[in-house]
């Protein structure tokens, strides 16, 4: 019988590839995470880092439902994560990330 390796990528790292676009002023939908990141649960992700999940630090990841075009031509609405621009300076760098950021 042959196993199968699906090589998951644990929610840590995923968070950590979220957050670094998201520090880059992005504005990123699910469908972006997972063509341009490789991460299936970016709704999760993005909760997990506004949440504390990841390291501690609770970020200010904002969503807002946006209007886009479907394959018809219909118009529906997607959410699309980004950073609270206001809240960005109480951001740690990366280097001082989480724990380390909060003492």
């Amino acid at each position: 019988m042959t196993q199968i390796d699906f090589n998951f990528t644990d929610s840590k790292s995923q968070c950590a590839k979220l957050l670094a676009e998201l520090k880059k002023k992005r504005r990123l939908t699910k469908l972006m995470m997972l063509n341009e990141l490789g991460i299936l649960n970016g709704g999760g992700r993005a909760w997990d880092l506004k949440h504390g999940k990841y390291d501690g630090f609770e970020y200010p990841v904002e969503m807002e439902m946006v209007p886009v075009k479907t394959r018809e031509g219909r118009l529906t609405k997607v959410a699309e994560y980004f950073l609270d621009e206001a809240q960005t300076s109480h951001i740690p760098s990366s280097e001082n990330q989480g724990h380390d950021a909060r003492q």
